[in-house]
């Protein structure tokens, strides 16, 4: 699959779940919940698989803040590391039904177990 298909079908799915992408040279990946919009720039994922991978993630931020399931005190670790945890299990779950071909294993799933991990989603957050 090109990347311009792989994008095209991102478009869809987020079109589907009533929310929106918009792909950027510099920024991202993250989700405005706001404005119901996936933030991605491709140039930041060397292969398909990692692209899936964070579109699947951000996708899942967009469901968790659809239906109110949790939202963190955005100056908690703690509950921030639950709603990110939260994010990357329902993201294997969303890969698998749209992107089964790809096979990514649920173990690539599992994010924020290390100390660099954990660093980046305080300066990410500002704590």
């Amino acid at each position: 699959m090109t990347n311009t298909n792989l994008f095209l079908r991102f478009e869809q799915i987020c079109k589907i779940h009533r929310c929106s992408i918009t792909f950027t040279k510099e920024d991202g990946p993250y989700y405005l919940d706001g404005k119901r919009r996936i933030i991605f720039c491709p140039s930041h994922f060397p292969t398909q698989k990692w692209k899936i991978k964070v579109f699947c993630h951000e996708l899942a931020h967009h469901f968790q803040n659809s239906l109110d399931t949790f939202k963190p005190n955005n100056q908690n670790l703690s509950e921030l590391l639950t709603y990110e945890l939260d994010a990357d299990r329902l993201a294997y779950f969303i890969c698998l039904h749209y992107f089964s071909e790809f096979k990514i294993h649920h173990r690539t799933y599992i994010c924020y177990q290390n100390r660099e991990e954990v660093d980046f989603l305080r300066r990410w957050y500002g704590l």
